[in-house]
Order: C-alpha cells, then sequence, then structure tokens
C-alpha cells in the first residue's frame, strides 16, 4: 500500500495517482522503492541499520519541498470537440423538467386567466354601450329614406321635414338635415326633379286653398290649411302663395278668437289663442290676447 502525503489516504501500490485527491503518487513510489532496497540491503548486511517509514519521510522532506507541487492528470482536449455553453461564456436558461414546466405553464394560465375575463366583460359593456346609444331606426326616417333612394326629392323633403318635426332630439335629426341639403342640391341640377318638386307644391297649394274655404284652419290635423301650408312652405320656403294664404288664415283665427273672447265664451278663446301661439310664436299680439283669455278662464 502507498500512503498519499497530501491527504494520508492509502492506495493500492503502483497507483500513479491518488484515488481521493489526485494528487500524483511518484514521490511515494519512490520512497517506497527506497525503503523496499533498503530491507533488501539490511538483510544482505545486518549491521547496517534500517530506517523506519518515518525516518526514510523525513529525509525525503527536503528534497520533497525543493520540486513543485504535483500538477493535476493532464487532459488532452481533443480540437474537434464543441465547447460548452459555460466555456463559451453563454447564459443557458434555468434547467427545465417536465413537471416544473406545466406548473409554471399552469401558473401562467392561472394570471392570464382573470385578464382575459376583464377583457371579455369591458368589450362586452363596450357594446352593450354602443347598442343602446345607438339611433333607433324610426319608421318616419325609414320612409323618407325608401323616398329618397328611389329618388322622389319632393315627398322625401317632405318626410324628413316632419321626423325633424316629431323627433327634434333623436340623433338622425342630423342625418335627416344633410338629406334634405342633399335632396335640394339633386333638385338644383336637374329640370325634371324641378317640375317634381313645383308639382307637389302646387298640389299641396291646392289642398291647402280647399280646406281654408272649410273652414278646416287646424282641425283635422292631417287635412287642414295648417297642415297642407306647412308642407308647402318646407318644399318651397320662398313661395309667396304660401305667406298669402297662411295670412289669412291667421287672420281668420284671430278674428274668431277675439270673438269668443268678447262673448265670454273664454274656453273656446283659449283654444284659439292657444293654437296661433303655437303656430306664430313671435307675435306680440297674440302673447298678450292669450294671457288675458287664460286670466278669464281662470277666474
Amino acid at each position: 500500500m502507498i500512503i498519499c502525503t497530501d491527504c494520508r489516504k492509502q492506495n493500492r501500490a503502483g497507483a500513479p495517482y491518488c484515488i481521493f485527491c489526485g494528487a500524483s503518487l511518484a514521490n511515494e513510489r519512490i520512497q517506497e522503492s527506497q525503503l523496499r532496497s533498503t530491507i533488501r540491503a539490511s538483510e544482505n548486511n545486518p549491521r547496517e541499520p534500517v530506517h523506519a517509514p518515518e525516518e526514510l519521510e523525513h529525509q525525503q522532506a527536503s528534497h520533497q519541498s525543493l520540486q513543485a507541487t504535483p500538477a493535476a492528470p493532464l487532459v488532452v482536449e481533443d480540437p474537434e470537440r464543441e465547447l460548452t455553453a459555460v466555456e463559451a461564456g453563454v447564459s443557458l436558461p434555468p434547467e427545465t423538467h417536465p413537471g416544473v414546466n406545466s406548473t409554471s405553464r399552469k401558473l401562467r394560465l392561472w394570471h392570464i386567466g382573470p385578464i382575459l375575463l376583464l377583457l371579455a366583460l369591458l368589450s362586452s359593456a363596450l357594446w352593450l354601450f354602443e347598442w343602446k346609444s345607438e339611433p333607433s331606426r324610426q319608421p318616419g326616417f325609414e320612409q323618407a329614406e325608401r323616398l329618397y333612394q328611389s329618388a322622389q326629392y319632393a315627398d322625401a323633403i317632405i318626410a324628413y321635414w316632419k321626423f325633424i318635426d316629431q323627433h327634434p332630439k333623436e340623433p338622425l335629426v342630423e342625418v335627416a338635415a344633410a338629406r334634405i341639403s342633399a335632396a335640394r342640391r339633386h333638385v338644383a341640377t336637374s329640370h325634371q326633379y324641378q317640375q317634381q318638386l313645383q308639382n307637389r307644391f302646387d298640389e299641396l297649394m291646392q289642398q291647402a286653398n280647399l280646406a281654408y274655404q272649410a273652414g278646416r284652419y287646424v282641425e283635422p290635423a292631417d287635412d287642414c290649411t295648417y297642415y297642407y301650408l306647412w308642407q308647402a312652405t318646407k318644399l318651397l320656403p320662398t313661395a309667396s302663395a304660401a305667406y298669402v294664404l297662411q295670412e289669412k288664415m291667421f287672420a281668420s283665427l284671430y278674428q274668431q278668437a277675439r270673438e269668443a273672447l268678447e262673448q265670454e265664451k273664454y274656453q273656446d278663446a283659449f283654444r284659439h289663442y292657444q293654437t296661433l301661439q303655437a303656430m306664430f310664436p313671435d307675435d306680440v299680439q297674440v302673447r298678450e290676447d292669450f294671457k288675458k283669455a287664460r286670466q278669464k278662464l281662470m277666474n
């Protein structure tokens, strides 16, 4: 057995390196060989003292100190061998394991799940808000659209104005106003459409005159002088014939209201003045007479 001088472990005889620390056992083999030679020499010459292994070790200490520390085993590298990631200075991601990888994936999904759910809820809320805020398609507007698409611009203008008058707060009012402007541009660029609009105006004026002669000034709502004149002025706002008949209708209604007030028919007077004020809200005389009729009715 050979004892390593570095780790003091026993190694098999003839071992080139220590199996425990890897140190070279060359000096130990020399020491063992010298010890065996001394023992053999002492056997041949009994008068020469035999030095114990400890003495031989002490004798070799000075020699050993002069020698360099035994180098580690030399490893000859293959020049064609590929460098490892550590040798090449490349940082590797943490070692993954199937179980660990699946767990981390589950953790990622656990974090992403609530985010996806929140996004879905926000999308639903946004869609609901847009659906609620989307302007409803009113039947009057749909009718006007059909007339506009079929190039019946005169009737389309009237239909759009009816929608604006009946639904002044609807978001589609802006669309209706834009359609009226577009329809007037079509009429202005086509003699056919101009003739169409003029014919419709003449028809409305004829119906208005018939209603006026029959005394249907404001009733019934869809067959009276005021109804037909309102449509005629929407078609041709500058047509004088419509305003002449409107003044005649105003004078007749005002006369009826004055007579009812003088005859102390306050209910009829109040109704006539109320109609006049709705039709002519800027008339100062109508407002004053309406207040008088209301006071009489309340007293």
